[in-house]
């Protein structure tokens, strides 16, 4: 734990993970959204990036998520239940599914356990950051079905 006589120095150059950027009105939306007290995931302004999404693309629904993890999670539930059909309540959509993963993430890990899947983690390059596909399909392709 942290005790007061402990020291902490300063890290002389820091690697965002995602640095704050605002280039024009982001800062109005945002006060918007205070001031009508619409900070959550709903509100006008959700409704109309979900509408823009939708004619951009050309599809009859959109959902915007608070964040990537949402998005990766609701992804493979979605992938679950087309490949494997709807699971049991209080069952994974892909639960004792082998799912591949990279070692370099921990999005992918924290959804594979919401969907109670079996990680298989793909070793990635140091160099390239590209993952050793031939020998992971060598090691693995047992576990590898397509199903439709």
């Amino acid at each position: 734990m942290f005790k007061e006589n402990n020291k902490f120095e300063k890290f002389e150059s820091k690697i965002w993970l995602s640095s704050p950027t605002m280039h024009g009105p982001e800062i109005e939306y945002v006060k918007e959204a205070y001031e009508t007290n619409w900070m959550s995931t709903v509100g006008k302004n959700i409704n109309e990036v979900e509408r823009m999404e939708c004619e951009y693309i050309g599809c009859k629904y959109a959902v915007a998520l608070s964040a990537g993890t949402a998005s990766l999670h609701l992804a493979m539930k979605l992938a679950g239940i087309e490949a494997y059909g709807m699971p049991k309540v209080g069952h994974g959509a892909l639960e004792g599914k082998k799912v591949f993963c990279s070692d370099m993430t921990f999005d992918a890990t924290v959804i594979l356990l919401f969907t109670r899947a079996v990680s298989r983690y793909l070793l990635t390059r140091n160099m390239t950051h590209g993952i050793w596909i031939q020998w992971h399909l060598k090691k693995h392709l047992k576990f590898i079905q397509i199903r439709r």
